[in-house]
């Protein structure tokens, strides 16, 4: 049992009063008392089946109560933005433009040398993680004609950025998990929705507590967004080996896997200090509720970032619309049967 309230959320399961935790064989006249308590704390209680048992808390619930849970996003930028046809062919670039490194120019200088880098390769969209106010006014100089969202109440003095050559509808929602501001933001345009994100960075529990409930959070993103639309996750989501399981099971699906001219002979790695390597950015993608899929065209490293600029390097990957998949029946021959 969740409860929700016109001005709060809880789970249930946890605490301490008579209402939350687990009680079974519960009579009509039980049920009835836990509800009037809730109503008597928050003034009104809504309840939803239970439909899932992959995980816990919140993510047992279908999408549209576990949003309620988890609270609204925050619209950013004009709301009024006009629609578009589907687009079938969609170029993406994501990356770190800061990380740990130290460098000998200045944030805004290097932000003007990694956008020549990345436009070199004619993205339809740049999602970009660790930018500073510097950085976003040299960005918004380089790219004038571009729409520039990020999320407009930040905590730290860095934040997530998308541009996009096209204007689209842009949405925000902060991690309630994180010490450090981490958030996502997010556009829809075109048939396409793109999420961009920093998740929780370390290695202590705490924080690799605070990066397991953000990718739950991402891994189901997907099933509010409309019909037609296909889904792209990416940034740097500074995930360990089998951090992404969780992902996998909603069925979002590495670019780097899936891309048709195959990695596994290629350096895969997307940040490098000193001796140590990790592959902490992704794009992964998500088929449409229609069945249309999400596909990979090609999916490459632009290490020109790297290490002058940032200790990343940028991941671009062109994806295009596929038709939804067809399953055919097998055609089983007819057995004869003789009668004795």
């Amino acid at each position: 049992l969740f409860r929700f309230g016109s001005r709060q959320s809880w789970n249930s399961i946890e605490g301490e009063c008579a209402s939350c935790g687990r009680r079974r064989r519960l009579s009509n006249v039980d049920v009835a008392e836990i509800l009037a308590t809730v109503v008597a704390k928050a003034g009104a209680v809504t309840l939803y089946k239970v439909t899932r048992s992959l995980t816990q808390g919140q993510h047992y619930l279908e999408a549209a109560w576990r949003q309620a849970m988890a609270g609204p996003d925050v619209i950013e930028g004009d709301q009024h933005v006009p629609s578009v046809s589907d687009v079938d062919m969609f170029s993406i670039v994501t990356l770190n433009v800061d990380g740990l490194g130290d460098y000998s120019d200045t944030p805004d200088v290097r932000m003007g040398a990694i956008i020549s880098r990345l436009l070199v390769v004619e993205p339809d969209l740049l999602a970009l993680q660790e930018v500073t106010m510097p950085m976003l006014t040299r960005l918004q100089q380089e790219l004038p004609e571009w729409h520039v969202r990020r999320m407009r109440s930040v905590s730290e003095d860095y934040f997530n950025v998308i541009a996009t050559r096209e204007p689209m509808e842009a949405r925000s929602f902060p991690y309630p998990s994180s010490m450090n501001g981490r958030h996502l933001v997010y556009v829809r345009g075109g048939g396409w929705t793109t999420f961009n994100t920093h998740a929780e960075s370390g290695s202590r529990d705490v924080e690799r507590d605070a990066r397991e409930q953000q990718l739950l959070h991402l891994s189901r993103v997907h099933e509010l967004e409309g019909h037609r639309q296909l889904c792209v996750l990416a940034g740097d989501l500074n995930v360990r080996a089998e951090e992404t399981n969780v992902l996998e099971a909603e069925g979002w699906r590495d670019v780097w896997s899936c891309d048709p001219n195959g990695r596994a002979d290629f350096v895969d790695w997307t940040w490098c200090r000193g001796e140590r390597v990790a592959r902490y950015d992704r794009i992964l993608v998500h088929n449409a509720t229609c069945g249309d899929t999400a596909e990979c065209k090609q999916v490459k490293r632009i290490d020109s970032v790297w290490p002058a600029l940032t200790d990343h390097v940028a991941l671009h990957a062109v994806l295009s619309r596929g038709a939804p998949l067809i399953r055919v029946a097998p055609v089983v021959a007819p057995v004869n049967v003789q009668t004795p």
